[in-house]
């Protein structure tokens, strides 16, 4: 039942009699009727979730397909792996997906070069990203629904984009006139794996950062 999930994707993870406690984890690993997941973190410290047949759980997984909600998975262990702690989760057979999609957002502070309509480049700074847009700060006056070009650098590797321009505000703090919310309407597959591989290399530098203050 497990289809069109990715390593990295987001994850929330709840118990099935109550979902006033939920913890968010990403995937590591798909197989065929189970996920290998990362240990949930909360006040850097590693939740220590029950492994027992008689208590389920409820999955939320988080794609850009939209979100699909697993009822009834049970975790078989947990597992100590390249200094990371993982659940092996299963049974995932009870599976409703919903139409709502979202992204999983990275805060980040990425230098960007943007055109103007005369092809000019201007700089600006991306203050958060996903796989769907960014969020991003320049000096650049331009107008909601304007579709602009511009590249960035992930890991030492340049990207062109194509991003739609969603909403404008004054940027409060100083250095930048503006703030704009974009969409991402093109990036070729190439460009789109550095693009994901930024996101996913900074999900687990975190999620480690974090594991280790667990133990402390």
């Amino acid at each position: 039942m497990l289809q069109n999930l990715n390593r990295g994707n987001k994850i929330s993870i709840s118990f099935e009699n109550s979902q006033n406690k939920t913890y968010t984890s990403y995937i590591e690993a798909v197989y065929e009727n189970q996920l290998l997941v990362y240990n949930p973190i909360k006040d850097n410290k590693l939740v220590s979730l029950p492994i027992d047949k008689d208590i389920l759980y409820m999955v939320k997984i988080y794609n850009e397909k939209g979100i699909y909600s697993y009822h009834n998975v049970s975790i078989k262990k947990r597992i100590s792996k390249d200094e990371y702690q993982f659940l092996l989760m299963e049974n995932f057979n009870s599976l409703v997906q919903e139409q709502r999609r979202e992204f999983y957002r990275l805060d980040c502070m990425v230098p960007f070069l943007i055109k103007d309509k005369n092809e000019e480049t201007y700089q600006a700074i991306i203050k958060d990203i996903s796989e769907g847009g960014l969020l991003f700060v320049t000096n650049l006056d331009m107008l909601p629904s304007e579709e602009r070009e511009c590249s960035v650098s992930f890991n030492n590797e340049r990207i062109s984009m194509i991003i739609k321009l969603l909403d404008k505000k004054d940027h409060t703090k100083p250095g930048c006139k503006f703030e704009y919310r974009a969409k991402l309407l093109f990036v070729s597959e190439e460009d789109k794996s550095v693009l994901l591989g930024f996101i996913f290399d900074a999900q687990r530098s975190y999620i480690r950062k974090n594991q280790s203050k667990s133990k402390v």
